[in-house]
């Protein structure tokens, strides 16, 4: 019987340290989700918000102090008809002054007799208007002008405009064609018109009383073009870019020896331009284009 329980007991004592070993060996089990730190709980006692202010708006943006602009001006203005031109100024513009610039009628491509023309002389005021009567002048375009002067009395901004600038004598004229001004010898003038806009001034001769020359008055189209042609009363007489409107009579480029007396009665009954210019309206006309002599 004692031999029995000294063996339970051995067996007992190797069970409890099995036991010991085997739970010193086992492997933590490791979560996969990975661990989150715990959240503070949100309090939401007034000492806790934070109330954050709206941007200040801005103030309006004050226009430059030198800034000059024209306003609502019209494309084109009229010999003899008032127009109403208008313009603003910022604060540092203590008064203004309005002129325009006549570029000129063309001969040989250039423009010449250009003008300077007052429209409203200097005045102390910043914006403004004026109701201008545009005299005659030697152009089909012009450039309006205004000059700001500050406090003390020196140019410190400018605005500038080009406009359209139509004689009295075509005034109401818009059909397309050529318009030739001889009736006054001592200014003759030619002017090109399309689309209802005179888009060329040249200086031009037609016939000379004095020299036996003759001129046709009235309306007459183009029917015949020769890019080299030669006079029918004398075959010396070179008519280069010759357009012919009525009974053998031409618009014509001259003989540079002829480029001065552009603009005054001269010729034999044609109608002499500077050859740059004849060149010019050559390209520009077609057969049939309407002519009106006045």
């Amino acid at each position: 019987m004692a031999h029995r329980l000294a063996w339970l007991s051995g067996l007992s004592l190797w069970c409890s340290v099995c036991l010991a070993q085997s739970r010193a060996q086992e492997i933590p089990v490791v979560s996969a989700a990975p661990s989150v730190a715990s959240e503070p709980a949100l309090s939401l006692a007034p000492a806790d918000l934070v109330i954050v202010d709206a941007p200040a708006p801005r103030p309006p943006v004050a226009p430059p102090v030198h800034d000059l602009a024209f306003q609502s001006l019209p494309s084109e203005v009229v010999e003899g008809r008032s127009t109403t031109l208008a313009w603003a100024a910022g604060p540092g513009i203590v008064s203004t002054e309005v002129l325009a610039w006549a570029e000129g009628v063309t001969r040989g491509g250039q423009q010449i007799y250009g003008k300077v023309v007052v429209v409203r002389p200097t005045e102390r005021s910043g914006s403004g208007s004026v109701d201008w009567v545009p005299p005659g002048l030697d152009c089909i375009g012009l450039t309006l002008k205004v000059k700001g002067y500050n406090s003390d009395g020196k140019v410190c901004a400018t605005a500038a405009k080009w406009l359209r600038y139509r004689p009295a004598d075509l005034a109401n004229q818009r059909a397309d064609g050529i318009f030739v001004r001889l009736s006054d010898h001592e200014q003759q003038r030619m002017y090109l018109q399309k689309d209802g806009l005179l888009v060329r001034y040249f200086v031009c001769s037609g016939g000379s009383p004095g020299g036996g020359g003759h001129d046709h008055f009235g309306e007459f189209r183009i029917y015949a073009k020769s890019v080299d042609h030669y006079s029918s009363l004398n075959s010396a007489w070179r008519m280069r870019y010759a357009m012919h409107y009525y009974q053998g009579h031409a618009i014509h480029a001259t003989a540079p020896q002829y480029y001065d007396a552009l603009g005054a009665a001269a010729s034999h009954g044609c109608i002499r331009l500077h050859l740059v210019d004849a060149r010019d309206l050559y390209g520009l006309v077609a057969l049939r284009a309407p002519v009106t002599v006045f």
